[in-house]
């Protein structure tokens, strides 16, 4: 009977090891692993513009040909960080995501009114974040926004090059 309530017992308790380190300790590896590979790269609250992905590009999961990528590690340890940027057709989108891979806040081109820009403000509990636009809150210092773009052929790339490289990242 000892030996069943100890098998039980370490059972149980490598099930709860598994489940806290799937659930709490893995996303925030990976997501840690991502800001500091982007952050060396370009720096914090600058948007890195990736290049159309093909069968060697791995810095983001599974990148699709037909999206064009920015990502901008954000740090609200400062204060809020404003996000600008241009809205693209045929489709446009940005998303927050916590440094537990948390999705905290997606808009596409489609929620913005005609010719209207992408503007939202990224920033922790209790900090002053306009209420003047959408805005993201972390529970953590830093953060990702990433921006895709669909891309229908060469020359439209060339001209969504241009106009996401207008984007900024930028603290308050």
């Amino acid at each position: 009977m000892k030996a069943v309530g100890l098998w039980l017992a370490t059972t149980l308790g490598m099930a709860l090891l598994v489940h806290l380190s799937s659930t709490w300790y893995v996303p925030r590896y990976i997501m840690g692993r991502l800001m500091d590979t982007v952050a060396a790269e370009s720096g914090t609250n600058v948007f890195a513009n990736r290049p159309l992905a093909d069968a060697d590009s791995r810095t983001i999961v599974r990148p699709s040909p037909d999206l064009m990528y920015s990502i901008c590690v954000v740090d609200v340890s400062a204060g809020p960080v404003r996000i600008r940027a241009p809205a693209s057709a045929p489709y446009s989108s940005v998303s927050v995501f916590a440094a537990n891979s948390d999705n905290v806040l997606v808009m596409n081109d489609r929620a913005l009114a005609p010719g209207a820009d992408f503007e939202i403000w990224v920033g922790k509990p209790r900090q002053n974040v306009p209420v003047s636009a959408p805005s993201a809150i972390l529970r953590s210092e830093r953060g990702v926004v990433l921006i895709r773009r669909v891309v229908t052929d060469a020359e439209q790339a060339k001209t969504l090059d241009t106009l996401r490289r207008e984007a900024r990242c930028e603290q308050r």
